[in-house]
C-alpha cells in the first residue's frame, strides 16, 4: 500500500501466487500423512516384535518372578529394550537420512541457466527431536508387551509354559 501511495504499481506476492500457496499447503499436509503413516507402521513393527519376545520369554519371566523379581523389575527390563531399539532406530535413520541427503544434495538441476541444488541442514535441535521423538514412539510400542510381561504369573508360566 505505501508503495502504491507513492505511484508504484505493487501487488502482494501472496494473492498473487495464492494458487502455489494452496498447492505447497496441500502438498505439505500429504508429506504429513505419509510420515504418519510411516511412524505407525513402525510403531506396529516394534510393538509386534516386543509382543513376540514376551510370547518367546514367557518362562524365562516366570523364573524370575518366582525367584523373587517384581513386576515393576520386570516392567522396567522390557522399557529399558524400548530405549534400545529407539536409540538403534535413531542411529540407523540419521545414518540413512544423512545419506539420502547427502545424495540428493549431489544432484544439480539446470534452470533457466543457473544450476539449482538442494541443501539439507542438520541441526542440533533437529537430531536432538528426532532422538526424542524415536524414543517416544519405541516406548509407547513396548508399552503394551511390557505391561503384559509384568503380571505374568509365575506358576501358570512355568506350570503351562
Amino acid at each position: 500500500e505505501e508503495l502504491c501511495s507513492e505511484g508504484f504499481n505493487a501487488k502482494d506476492w501472496g494473492k498473487i501466487a495464492e494458487n502455489i500457496m494452496k498447492l505447497i499447503n496441500t502438498e505439505q499436509f500429504f508429506i504429513a500423512v505419509l510420515m504418519d503413516t510411516i511412524v505407525a507402521v513402525t510403531g506396529l513393527g516394534i510393538m509386534n516384535v516386543m509382543i513376540l519376545l514376551t510370547e518367546s520369554k514367557k518362562r524365562d519371566i516366570g523364573i524370575l518372578k518366582a525367584i523373587g523379581a517384581t513386576s515393576i523389575e520386570i516392567l522396567l527390563i522390557f522399557l529399558f529394550i524400548a530405549v534400545v531399539y529407539g536409540v538403534l532406530g535413531f542411529i540407523l535413520g540419521t545414518v540413512i537420512a544423512y545419506g539420502f541427503a547427502k545424495a540428493i544434495g549431489a544432484i544439480s538441476v539446470e534452470f533457466v541457466a543457473e544450476s539449482i541444488r538442494i541443501n539439507f541442514v542438520f541441526t542440533a535441535k533437529t537430531i536432538f527431536e528426532s532422538f526424542l521423538f524415536s524414543l517416544v514412539v519405541s516406548g509407547i510400542s513396548c508399552s503394551y508387551s511390557a505391561y503384559k510381561s509384568s503380571v505374568l504369573k509365575p506358576v501358570e508360566v512355568i506350570r503351562f509354559g
